[in-house]
């Protein structure tokens, strides 16, 4: 039993090795540059994601608005202006009554039309999450961000899907 578990730790690695060789570094620079734009204009970066994919984004959302301008002691904090980030996954009740309502494939787009307003100011910046990058309501939200003047990027697995074609970063 010993052997197996040692194998099967080895085979993990060995696909996280092989997942984080194909990550393309210049989008990552064009996600920061645009998370930049979002935070010196004064604009929203909202993060969606379904699942698993969800609790990602939510992870991530707490880390731009709790700790962007702090050291490796997260204890520390600053007075420095925060970014605005919105996690489109974060209110059951919300994401519910749209998908009740109206629903599931445009529970995020619902959300964002509270905060765009297509005002030229194209600094607001979307983030999705999907394994897949298939699911209709991520589709639908980058297709509302983009009919929006909206910076979308789609962070993903299995060669991104549809939204890999369809947004600016992915």
């Amino acid at each position: 039993m010993q052997k197996n578990l040692s194998e099967l730790a080895a085979l993990y690695f060995e696909e996280k090795i092989k997942i984080a060789s194909k990550i393309n570094l210049h989008n990552i620079l064009e996600l920061y540059k645009s998370v930049l734009k979002a935070y010196k204009n004064d604009s929203h970066v909202f993060i969606l994601g379904n699942g698993g994919s969800a609790s990602i984004a939510e992870g991530f959302a707490v880390d731009l608005r709790t700790h962007p301008f702090v050291a490796e002691d997260k204890s520390v904090t600053t007075n420095t202006r925060r970014l605005k980030v919105i996690s489109l996954t974060e209110s059951s009740g919300l994401l519910t009554g749209i998908s009740n309502d109206i629903g599931f494939q445009e529970v995020f787009t619902e959300q964002m039309k509270n905060f765009s307003r297509n005002d030229n100011n194209n600094s607001d910046l979307l983030i999705c999450l999907s394994g897949s990058g298939n699911s209709l309501n991520v589709i639908s939200a980058i297709q509302f961000a983009k009919a929006n003047s909206i910076t979308t990027s789609c962070i993903s697995g299995r060669g991104g899907g549809k939204a890999a074609e369809l947004v600016d970063i992915s």
